[in-house]
């Protein structure tokens, strides 16, 4: 069985590349474009991980990683150009499993 893999990632060039990636390797591809379009995601499908963008329009990766972590342990990964130590702390203060 597939397992559902979550893209969230505004820029249209890696959420695609990650979508064939992923999607080559046995996962059923979800995307959102946005923080809203991801919570509205996460709440009508079952999501098995989550591949999660910081710097999102609408609601930013740390709100969505806070919004999935109050209903789920689904594992989050985020995706980010920000690497600065204050930024991974963050990210692992608002539930993210994984800082890449």
């Amino acid at each position: 069985m597939k397992r559902n893999l979550l893209i969230v990632e505004d820029d249209e060039q890696i959420r695609k590349m990650l979508s064939l990636y992923f999607g080559n390797r046995n996962y059923n591809i979800l995307e959102a474009e946005t923080g809203a379009d991801a919570i509205a995601i996460f709440r009508t499908e079952e999501v098995n991980i989550v591949f999660l963008d910081l710097m999102l329009p609408e609601m930013d990766g740390l709100k969505v990683c806070e919004i999935v972590r109050e209903r789920s342990d689904v594992p989050i990964i985020m995706l980010t150009a920000k690497s600065q130590e204050e930024d991974k702390l963050r990210g692992f203060s608002y539930g993210a499993d994984e800082y890449v």
